[in-house]
């Protein structure tokens, strides 16, 4: 009998387009013969809908459950495909442990440690896996200093929101005269603030996964932006060159891996996941993030990996439901 596979899409951070084409490409590669594919789409509102034969049908959120006349449709399992809140953030993950559902991430406790940058990084520093940038933490509620913030921090730094995907938010300051936009700029997306130490080198993108009981490392992407960094413009409009596999040495290869592998594993993920380093000149690894629910539109990083490593997509998302319902 076939499956019944909610792929959730859009949701009301800024990422909602992102993820719109994230569950297009994930619909169109599920396999029809297994499963009965319903997009469902989480609306600013907050309400669940989806739309069935031209009719556009709320979700009941007591059950997550759909009902289209006399007929009663229970989802089998929940695809997350929304970028940030509520999608990385665990607020999803703890809605569907109320419900009953299962769904492809990990935990809520785990999405939301990951989510947060400034804990994440301290988690991996803990580690000593590999080294991380230096990050300041401010709230909006704090009497900011410049100064202070520079005597920390050197120039040239980076301005991120603490919890936001896609680069949102991010500035890339060289001077001081700059660092008090770039700050404003960042709070408009979140709270909480970071100040990270700029880390000139390569970057890396490894997508982690699990895929036939064994967590695999993917092949390496190299990311050269023709933009200042990576940032939203360079990840979604192809103002950057994507080289997979990335050429590295093969020990450098090796290592990076490793430790994404580790990463991954001590964090608690499972499912699909992609981790961002940079690889400076002395050849040391700097982890800057995890993406726990990653693009996976046709331009995304994740699938062109996937693809490299000489697995289909299609057979891959089968792989990922039936662990997951497996559980």
């Amino acid at each position: 009998m076939k499956k019944n596979v909610a792929v959730l899409c859009g949701g009301y951070s800024k990422e909602r387009d992102i993820s719109l084409r994230t569950a297009e490409n994930i619909i169109d590669n599920l396999d029809d013969k297994l499963f009965n594919k319903f997009k469902v789409l989480l609306g600013k509102d907050k309400v669940f809908s989806c739309e069935i034969d031209g009719q556009i049908l709320e979700i009941d959120k007591g059950s997550f459950g759909l009902n289209k006349g006399d007929k009663n449709i229970k989802f089998d399992i929940a695809i997350i495909s929304i970028h940030g809140t509520p999608g990385e953030d665990g607020i999803l993950q703890s809605y569907f442990d109320f419900v009953n559902i299962v769904y492809t991430t990990a935990s809520s406790s785990k999405m939301l440690m990951a989510f947060d940058k400034y804990m994440c990084l301290s988690l991996v520093k803990n580690l000593r896996l590999c080294k991380v940038p230096y990050s300041l933490l401010l709230s909006k509620s704090d009497d900011i200093s410049i100064e202070e913030i520079l005597e920390k921090v050197s120039l040239p730094c980076f301005v991120k929101p603490n919890k936001e995907g896609s680069s949102l938010g991010i500035s890339k300051v060289a001077k001081e005269q700059d660092l008090k936009i770039a700050i404003e700029n960042a709070f408009k997306f979140d709270e909480k603030i970071l100040i990270e130490t700029f880390i000139k080198g390569r970057e890396l993108s490894i997508g982690v996964i699990t895929y036939k009981g064994n967590i695999v490392a993917l092949p390496i992407t190299e990311i050269i932006s023709k933009n200042e960094f990576f940032d939203y413009e360079s990840k979604y409009s192809g103002e950057t060159l994507e080289i997979t596999p990335a050429k590295i040495d093969f020990h450098i290869e090796d290592e990076a891996k490793e430790i994404a592998i580790s990463i991954y594993r001590s964090l608690g993920m499972i499912g699909l996941t992609r981790l961002d380093f940079i690889l400076d000149r002395d050849n040391k690894l700097y982890f800057l993030e995890i993406n726990t629910v990653p693009g996976m539109t046709e331009e995304s990083i994740i699938p062109k990996q996937i693809k490299a490593m000489g697995i289909n997509f299609g057979e891959l998302l089968t792989d990922l439901i039936n662990q997951f319902l497996k559980k």
